[in-house]
């Protein structure tokens, strides 16, 4: 879908996952694109008459480069170039996320704080009718900000026809601290609704009894998530409570706080959602531009600090964390599924029971290895730098959920061979038709070889 953006409102999550998921493209508005043309005139009068200033990365280069005022051939010549960009290396961002970081690069340029001319944020957005994002190195990005991948990422498409100060546009910022939320965001955001049925698939299975989620738990609980996950998960179960049996025996830990776990997810889920939805519309370009309707009489370029994104290593932490701790309580669920009366070790050959839960506890294992504190680095130069943390926290939240949905999957295969091994009766229609699909994919007494491309399709049944 091509989107014509008007203004900086017309950035939502839903435009950034139509680009980045869907392949969307985007124009400028004629609007928009002369009001960016007038703001630019205005910072350029501004410059001109402040030409004896220090205006860092304008009138000066960056970093040590800052402690003197350019000559006019010297000017002329940083500006036509993106200053000092490095030559990182190894494997690099995934595609989707690499569109991202092109969309949110120009969120300065949309909010008049960072001016170049509308024909390179023009520019900025024709990269994204690409079939291909160039490559732009995971690790290996220290030191301030974004500077380095932003380089990777500009340097080949920008070099050689720039104006003065749209190199330092183009690479100062935090635009992939800000894509870090948003594209974890993304892939978190569908989450909880498939978590919660092979939660209650699992229950079921168990014969686990209705009180461990009755309503009247999460009215004391007053949690408005764990709420909202208690009764989804009583949603999937409505109808199953025929007998007595299920009333009256307290179940195993896992099936009484698991739902209390997975209304954290919510929790998590929901503030990564806020602060994706902050950041995505916030200008952190340093120096920043005010116009003369703010600051008369030309204006202001203020040096400042907004390129250091103090939101995204703690938010991407604590989704990682929940995430882990998720699958945490799955592999619990996983094993008490194997060893309840009645459970698989009685009714399946040990290499299934064996297998399916030594390979959930591998998985588990890498979602709690990456579960641990992201801090603020000291770079070499000493500045405070958040472009590398904040990149690494991204990515172990990456990891951590893909660990969930292969967690999740296993009990979804262990929970839909053990019903349909006691052949019980799913009275709701929806997770009837769930535990069909799975049990489709992974039929009853799968032999062990088979497990990897059978686990492989449930997955992709569950989680698209």
């Amino acid at each position: 879908m091509q989107h014509v953006i008007n203004s900086l409102d017309d950035v939502t999550l839903d435009l950034y996952e139509d680009v980045t998921r869907h392949g969307g493209t985007v124009e400028l508005s004629s609007d928009l694109a002369k009001r960016i043309d007038d703001q630019r005139s205005k910072f350029l009068k501004y410059v001109i008459e402040n030409r004896q200033m220090s205006l860092y990365g304008i009138t000066t280069k960056q970093g040590i480069g800052a402690k003197k005022i350019l000559t006019e051939d010297e000017l002329a010549e940083f500006g036509e170039r993106l200053p000092g960009y490095g030559g990182s290396f190894g494997e690099s961002f995934p595609q989707e996320f690499i569109r991202g970081a092109v969309l949110v690069r120009t969120i300065d340029y949309l909010a008049g704080t960072n001016c170049p001319r509308a024909e390179i944020v023009q520019r900025i957005f024709d990269m994204l009718k690409r079939d291909e994002m160039p490559a732009v190195p995971m690790k290996g990005n220290g030191d301030p900000g974004d500077i380095i991948p932003c380089g990777a990422l500009f340097a080949d498409e920008f070099n050689g026809s720039l104006q003065l100060g749209e190199g330092m546009a183009l690479i100062n910022g935090s635009p992939f601290s800000t894509n870090s939320i948003c594209d974890a965001y993304m892939r978190v955001k569908n989450l909880f609704d498939p978590i919660e049925k092979v939660f209650a698939l699992a229950y079921f299975a168990a014969g686990a009894p209705e009180m461990h989620i009755d309503a009247k738990l999460a009215e004391h609980w007053d949690d408005e998530y764990i709420t909202a996950s208690m009764g989804n998960i009583a949603h999937y179960l409505n109808g199953t409570w025929n007998n007595s049996e299920h009333l009256f025996y307290q179940a195993p830990c896992c099936f009484r706080s698991t739902q209390r776990v997975t209304g954290w997810l919510r929790r998590t889920i929901d503030s990564t959602k806020y602060f994706a939805e902050k950041t995505l519309r916030q200008p952190v370009n340093n120096p920043m531009f005010v116009g003369p309707e703010e600051v008369s009489p030309y204006g202001r370029v203020m040096s400042n600090g907004g390129w250091h994104s103090a939101y995204a290593g703690p938010v991407l932490d604590a989704l990682t964390r929940s995430l882990a701790d998720t699958a945490t309580m799955f592999a619990m669920v996983n094993n008490r599924l194997c060893e309840i009366p009645g459970g698989l070790q009685e009714t399946e050959p040990e290499q299934f029971v064996s297998a399916m839960c030594m390979v959930a506890c591998g998985w588990v294992e890498e979602a709690r290895s990456v579960a641990n504190n992201t801090l603020t680095s000291m770079c070499n130069s000493g500045h405070t730098d958040t472009g590398t943390p904040d990149t690494l926290a991204w990515h172990k939240v990456v990891q951590a959920e893909e660990a969930l949905e292969c967690v999740v999957t296993i009990v979804a295969c262990e929970a839909a061979n053990l019903i349909g091994l006691k052949d019980l009766d799913i009275a709701n229609s929806e997770l009837k038709t769930f535990y069909e699909g799975v049990i489709e994919r992974i039929p009853l007494h799968t032999i062990p070889q088979y497990f990897r491309r059978c686990v492989a399709d449930v997955r992709s049944y569950i989680f698209g």
